[in-house]
């Protein structure tokens, strides 16, 4: 099924922004837009339309089962907002 552009970057905004998960965001979608989207199909357009998400979610973004910390934080690197900002943009 394909799914407007308005939906794709609604979801993908939702994660960047806020600290939500694929199934929250599948679940929102569904109650504000009736909109049916999985949260695997949420997942793909991330890695899809974003080239940058494995690097966004393996070290910029919290996680929830890691006390909020990054996976960064975890392995014991301590990114500044503005070198976190450099490493985008070269990765």
């Amino acid at each position: 099924m394909r799914y407007p552009f308005y939906v794709i970057l609604m979801a993908l905004t939702m994660f960047y922004q806020g600290k939500n998960s694929f199934r929250n965001i599948a679940l929102i979608l569904r109650t504000a837009m009736n909109v049916q989207v999985s949260h695997t199909i949420i997942s793909n357009w991330c890695t899809r339309f974003d080239p940058m998400f494995l690097f966004f979610y393996n070290f910029v973004r919290p996680h929830s089962a890691l006390n909020n910390l990054t996976p960064a934080q975890c392995a014991g690197l301590q990114l500044s907002k503005k070198r976190k900002r450099e490493l985008l943009l070269v990765a």
